[in-house]
């Protein structure tokens, strides 16, 4: 019986988050942001025509070992297609496949407002939110933290070597990030519920982050590698990441089944990033308060009162 309460109360908890996030977390159908000023590339147009190119909407087949979900990173892309045709794209990173040629990006394409795949060959850049024009292979290795050759069939990779203590680096990111995935996704989520990450609010979740790590099941495998530079790295991809609503409740079922001490650490950095940009509207707080109610009837214990501020009626 005791077995059966908690899984009710943590469906209860799972609802309660989805509820709230669902209609607040950008959709495949959600606008993007307004492409940045790009000095530095010559003008490359929107897609005009009705269609892309076959290959752009039937995804090659990969091989089953050539895979990786990639974190929800909004960037934008120039892109050549089969036939020799430029677009520049606002897209959000889905998965990465080994395909029969070039490794396969599958994403959000926000022109077309739908799922697309790209062969990474015919990547001609990376552009970010703010206009910086990043190489393809660098894009994938200091932003994803993936070697893009790793992808390629065999014998068919570009080689690119990178400095062994920064390559530690982008490892030891690359673990944390992936050890705090769902978290991260979450409080990301709740963060660009106005569509903006405030800097305020990263600061918040680089926090979270930081405390996480001090936890023994991530600071007895990674706590000695971790320096300002993988923190830095950290940051870096919390900035660009925009998970959509769509992934909501895989990460909603992970965080289900996190324990007591890291729940409520992950609620104290829920309310701080909704307390972070200096407005609480109602829905907000009735969030708060469900899910300290629902934490008290599973604790069986008072949970002290949050100290939100006055809310505001919208």
């Amino acid at each position: 019986m005791l077995n059966f309460t908690v899984q009710f109360q943590a469906m209860d908890f799972r609802m309660i988050l989805l509820k709230w996030l669902a209609v607040r977390a950008p959709a495949v159908e959600t606008p993007p942001p307004a492409l940045p000023e790009i000095k530095t590339r010559p003008h490359v147009p929107p897609p005009v025509s009705d269609h892309d190119h076959a290959e752009m909407i039937t995804l090659e087949k990969p091989k089953a070992e050539g895979q990786a979900d990639l974190e929800p990173v909004y960037c934008i892309i120039d892109y050549c297609d089969a036939d020799g045709n430029k677009t520049r794209r606002r897209i959000t990173l889905l998965k990465m496949r080994t395909g029969p040629n070039a490794p396969m990006l599958t994403a959000i394409c926000h022109e077309r407002r739908a799922m697309r795949t790209f062969r990474c060959d015919r990547i001609e850049c990376f552009i970010s939110d703010v206009g910086e024009i990043i190489e393809t292979d660098a894009f994938f290795r200091e932003t994803m933290y993936l070697n893009i050759a790793d992808f390629y069939p065999a014998g068919k990779g570009p080689g690119h070597e990178v400095d062994p203590a920064h390559a530690e680096t982008l490892r030891t990111a690359k673990a944390v990030r992936d050890a705090l995935r769902f978290q991260l996704r979450l409080l990301v989520s709740a963060a660009r519920c106005d569509e903006v990450l405030h800097p305020a609010e990263l600061d918040v979740i680089c926090r979270y982050i930081e405390d996480e790590i001090e936890q023994p099941y991530i600071a007895e495998r990674y706590g000695r590698h971790v320096t300002i530079e993988v923190l830095d790295q950290l940051a870096s991809i919390m900035s660009r990441s925009r998970p959509y609503r769509e992934s909501l409740p895989t990460t909603i079922d992970a965080i289900a089944r996190l324990d007591d001490d890291q729940l409520d650490r992950l609620t104290g950095a829920l309310r701080d990033v909704i307390l972070a940009d200096g407005k609480v509207v109602a829905e907000e707080t009735m969030l708060i308060s469900e899910v300290r109610a629902l934490r008290s009837a599973i604790d069986g214990v008072y949970w002290p009162e949050l100290g939100l501020p006055e809310t505001e009626w919208s």
